[in-house]
């Protein structure tokens, strides 16, 4: 779909609204209230207001920072940011968002131009938003220069953006760009396997096991602070029982027979099986110790306790999932963690089956439950 531009445009974003913050879209003269260039360029990326406009005006008067004082200018309505509603909560910045999802793989320069054409096409996001992640595009796509204006946007409005949204959400629309044009997956032994004509495609299920997007044949999970979607026991079960190799390594070991359990029994039911299989002839015992289970209580409740008992001993007790989760997605899977910065940009780090290994005391991968009544089955978190 083309974007809007000109008359159709401005009914759509401006009419009967008062000033709005954008920004400069394509860098360019202002001019004087006479039309006339004033030989003040604007660089792209920079704040500026647009004054109301009762009709649609080829160079709409803004006000905008011009060497430290604030002044009043016209610019071309073209190359200004489309504005939208101030960003909420509710203005999803997934990868489902924004145009990019494809029943096929799509190549580099396609999957860009989607992008950039969803962003400045969401009316549900506004000006100032819309121009730093059109820059943050911009760089992870491979123009360097774009660092410089979303460094500026950065120190303007960081404190307005809903920074955690982005390092979470769009960071997994940025992801495939930054492998193929930042190289990120270097030295991760993944890289060898991608190439200039890779293509990029994500799922049409927010929540696919394992995977947020692939490029090539580079299956990628993205990571976000210190979470990720939690892998589930069919998933881990699947990786290793593909490889003859991998299954008899640990098949017959305490870490592959909880999985199990959880995946071949009902998610209420799953919790407490494994949790007899762990306890033992102890678990009758620990039942009726547990504080949470005193008087009447819910299989609900019983499930969660049980939950609680496995998770905990996952990430400190008996139960040590790190060469497991390592060797489920050597050569398989990598994890990619985004956090914006003071650089404007933002940072990519890697996590691969080798990383995993080398997991300090503490934070070695374990199973995590989602909370009383979720649902969802117990699950590896790294």
């Amino acid at each position: 779909m083309a974007a809007s531009t000109g008359p159709d445009a401005w009914a759509k974003y401006y009419q009967g609204k008062n000033e709005l913050a954008t920004t400069i879209k394509k860098a360019g003269n202002t001019y004087d209230e006479n039309g006339k260039a004033t030989g003040q360029i604007l660089e792209a990326g920079t704040p500026c207001v647009v004054l109301a406009m009762t009709v649609y005006d080829s160079k709409p008067r803004i006000r905008v920072s011009i060497g430290g004082q604030v002044k009043i200018v016209r610019f071309k309505f073209n190359d200004l940011t489309k504005p939208g509603n101030k960003a909420s909560a509710a203005s999803s910045l997934k990868p489902q968002a924004f145009n990019v999802v494809t029943p096929t793989p799509v190549q580099f320069t396609a999957y860009k131009n989607l992008l950039l054409a969803a962003i400045e096409e969401r009316t549900d996001i506004d000006g100032p938003l819309k121009g730093y992640l059109t820059q943050l595009s911009e760089y992870w796509g491979g123009t360097m220069a774009a660092k410089t204006r979303a460094k500026k946007l950065w120190d303007a409005i960081q404190t307005q953006i809903p920074v955690n949204d982005i390092n979470k959400d769009f960071g997994e629309v940025l992801g495939p760009m930054a492998v193929l044009k930042h190289n990120i997956l270097a030295g991760t032994g993944f890289e060898k396997q991608i190439n200039a004509t890779s293509g990029i495609w994500i799922p049409a299920r927010p929540n696919e096991p394992l995977m947020d997007y692939r490029v090539g044949e580079v299956v990628i999970s993205a990571k976000s602070g210190k979470t990720t979607n939690t892998v589930k026991p069919e998933a881990i079960l699947g990786l290793l029982n593909k490889n003859a190799t991998k299954k008899r390594a640990h098949v017959n070991t305490t870490e592959y027979k909880v999985l199990q359990i959880l995946h071949e029994n009902p998610q209420k039911v799953g919790a407490i099986e494994a949790a007899k299989f762990l306890l033992g002839s102890k678990y009758n015992s620990w039942l009726k110790s547990n504080t949470a289970l005193k008087g009447k209580y819910t299989v609900e409740d019983l499930t969660y306790a049980c939950e609680s008992y496995i998770s905990a001993e996952s990430k400190t007790g008996k139960l040590n999932y790190t060469k497991l989760f390592a060797d489920a997605i050597k050569n398989s899977v990598v994890y990619i963690k985004f956090e914006l910065d003071a650089s404007g940009v933002g940072k990519f780090e890697t996590i691969v089956s080798q990383d995993i290994m080398k997991s300090a005391a503490g934070s070695r991968p374990f199973l995590r439950s989602k909370g009383r009544g979720s649902g969802e089955k117990l699950g590896i978190q790294i």
